[in-house]
């Protein structure tokens, strides 16, 4: 599981830009793959309140916390994760020489008051002072993977220190020349002479200081306190030397050194007094810098309570505790000063002598890594991260030893867990892998009688449509040659049947017009004739009605529709969509025909209409017919399974050959909501109406 995004924890704007960023294009890498130094170091300075920068690798990669913003300034954050030699170009040569020696193994840095000269983001330089350290901090090899830099900026206090110093030298110079505030009294304290320097520093007017006038260039809340010291010191005939803040002739209050002294007559007794004052205001306020300094140093080791920070001597005695020392190792500070150091190490690693190992390094590389496992007053242990290094004197020898580092049991525990976890995912994986490659062994093999079994079915199916575009083409010539027929006795029951029973009428006429008298059976013969002649006529239409090869679809239709309204009773409509004098191919316009035909069929025989619409449409590439009646219905499925149970081939026939043509036939029907035929085919055309009549005639 990555810790990108949870790692670290905290650190206000710093620390969420380690955790924002993808430092996978950078020297560094991604932070799940930091060494456990690095991580070390940069928890140690995201948790430090003071100035701290982590430069880190070959690659002088530097990071830093929020306390190291006021150095930065308006370099940041372009300079965070950058290259420290390209950062700070102003100080490259120092840095560069540092930088090499301690990654070479070389010892810590520490150097005080440097002074350089910063350029800001107008490019004007401005000289700073810092104080700073660079001490290595070695990765889990014990190599010097990086380096670990704390910096106090003492700009402020450094300007304070040369104001000092300037301002002394300007009291000696002063106080040569007669020029500061030198003054002096009679032998009760008195002031009796006029002091030009008293008045250029304070700015009082000639005569406002004598007797105790002076004491109104003192500010409000220190006069009681200066009138007492000085009437003190004159009661007592001793030397006077207090500071209090006196006004300056510019109207601004200044702390002052004032010193006196008394001039004694050869019996001892007190002739006057002679004084002077000195300007300290610079030094009081580097001394109020450096206490707030030293009280900032104390508020972070106490305020550190995630890091155990402490020091030993050389032989290994503790010499101090911080508050998170104890959260850590649960020692109190007075439990533990005093005590050996090896008090914090498990019994195996004081076996090994591992504490005395650890010193050794230290004093030897200048700082020793401390990851490990550590004892806490109460036989617990708890999983340090951390370091031990050497601090050395101004002899160059080691005259103590700093040891920070941070609990990270919970995190160790969980890497343990994860690192189990992963062996237990692994051994599954592992397990599962075999698994699917059994099971893709019995695909595959599935997969081989899967082809061969495709491969049959393949054959199969290609020798069945074979089959069924052999009996499609058979039944296409058969429905041709039932065609065929059907015309040719159509037309043989026309010309020749036909002729004969004609020539029949035409002789009972004869012969009715000649007879005169003959008995009225005759007249019934010729009745009878006449319905001979029609039933033959309609015989013949059925079989090929003449007006389909000479009128077309349209008009064939229209009249097949009149004669059978006439025929049976029933009132009809019919109306052409899309239709002129357009002719389509001869199958389409039979098909068609045929289908019509068959409905009227049913119709009369099973619907008990009263009306029947028929529509003749072209649409969309398409020719069709819906034929509608107002009958009594019937269920659709149950007709037609009824139907092909008899073998009643009507419009189960028409079907198929509806089929065969690319087309369509519906059925729309219920009891009592009558029925709609749809019939649908494509629209290939064929010769006109009016080349059918040329032909004909």
């Amino acid at each position: 599981m990555s810790e990108k995004g949870s790692w670290p924890v905290g650190g206000g704007e710093t620390g969420a830009l380690i955790r924002a960023r993808d430092w996978s294009g950078t020297p560094l890498g991604p932070v799940e793959a930091w060494p456990p130094g690095l991580r070390t170091a940069v928890d140690i300075m995201l948790g430090c309140p003071q100035p701290t920068s982590v430069i880190w690798g070959p690659g002088h990669v530097q990071l830093y916390n929020d306390a190291y913003l006021p150095v930065a300034q308006d370099r940041h954050p372009a300079i965070f994760g950058a290259r420290a030699l390209e950062s700070w170009p102003d100080a490259r040569e120092l840095l560069a020489g540092v930088l090499a020696g301690i990654l070479a193994g070389g010892p810590a840095v520490q150097a005080e008051n440097q002074s350089f000269p910063l350029r800001g983001a107008g490019g004007t330089a401005d000289e700073r002072v810092f104080t700073f350290t660079f001490s290595p901090v070695h990765d889990e090899s014990g190599a010097v993977g990086g380096v670990f830099h704390h910096v106090v900026e003492t700009t402020a206090a450094e300007r304070a220190r040369a104001g000092l110093r300037e301002s002394e030298e300007r009291f000696r110079v002063l106080v040569e020349a007669t020029a500061q505030a030198v003054w002096e009294t009679d032998d009760r304290g008195e002031v009796v002479a006029d002091s030009p320097s008293w008045r250029a520093y304070t700015g009082q007017k000639p005569g406002e200081a004598l007797g105790q006038g002076w004491l109104d260039a003192v500010h409000p809340d220190d006069r009681a306190y200066a009138g007492r010291q000085w009437r003190e010191a004159v009661r007592a005939g001793t030397a006077l030397d207090t500071e209090y803040r006196l006004r300056r002739a510019d109207g601004g209050w200044h702390w002052t050194n004032v010193r006196a002294a008394p001039l004694r007559r050869p019996d001892g007794s007190v002739a006057r007094w002679v004084g002077m004052n000195i300007d300290v205001t610079a030094r009081r306020e580097a001394e109020a810098a450096l206490r707030e300094s030293e009280e900032r140093h104390r508020l972070i080791v106490a305020g550190a309570r995630d890091y155990a920070i402490l020091t030993f001597d050389p032989q290994g005695l503790v010499t101090s505790w911080s508050p998170g020392a104890e959260a850590v190792f649960g020692w109190a500070a007075a439990e533990a000063l005093g005590q050996p150091i090896d008090i914090t190490f498990t019994p195996e690693d004081r076996a090994a002598r591992a504490p005395d190992a650890e010193r050794a390094l230290a004093a030897r590389d200048g700082s020793a890594p401390d990851v490990r496992w550590h004892q806490r007053s109460d036989g617990s242990r708890v999983f340090i991260e951390g370091t031990t290094r050497a601090l050395h004197g101004e002899d160059g020898g080691v005259r103590a030893f700093l040891k920070i580092g941070q609990d990270v049991t919970h995190r160790r525990r969980m890497d343990e867990a994860l690192r189990e976890l992963n062996e237990t995912l692994e051994r599954r994986v592992s397990e599962r892998t075999a698994e699917l490659a059994r099971a893709n062994e019995e695909l595959r093999a599935a997969r081989a009688e899967l082809t061969i079994t495709n491969e049959v079915l393949s054959t199969q199916i290609t020798e069945r449509e074979q089959a069924s575009q052999a009996r499609g083409e058979l039944m296409r010539r058969l429905v041709g040659a039932e065609e065929r027929e059907r015309l040719r006795l159509s037309r043989e029951l026309h010309d020749s049947v036909g002729q004969v029973v004609t020539a029949l009428l035409l002789g009972l006429r004869a012969l009715e017009r000649d007879a005169g008298g003959i008995p009225a059976r005759l007249g019934d013969l010729e009745r009878l004739g006449e319905q001979i002649a029609r039933e033959i006529h309609h015989v013949a239409a059925a079989l090929r009605p003449p007006a389909l090869d000479r009128l077309g679809l349209r008009r064939a239709l229209e009249a097949h529709l009149e004669e059978w309204a006439a025929r049976y009773g029933i009132a009809c409509d019919f109306h052409a969509v899309g239709i002129d004098g357009e002719r389509f191919e001869p199958e389409i316009e039979t098909t068609l025909f045929r289908a019509v035909q068959e409905g009227l069929t049913n119709v009369a025989r099973h619907a008990g209409a009263g009306a029947v619409n028929l529509v003749l449409e072209r649409r969309s590439g398409m020719v069709g017919v819906i034929l509608e009646d107002d009958g009594r219905g019937f269920d659709v499925e149950a007709g037609i399974e009824a139907a092909a149970h008899a073998r009643r081939m009507g419009l189960l026939g028409i079907r198929e050959r509806v089929g065969m043509l690319g087309g369509t036939v519906e059925i729309e029907s219920a009891p009592g909501s009558g029925t709609t035929l749809f019939v649908r085919l494509p629209a290939r055309a064929g010769r006109d109406e009016a080349a059918g009549e040329e032909e004909e005639g």
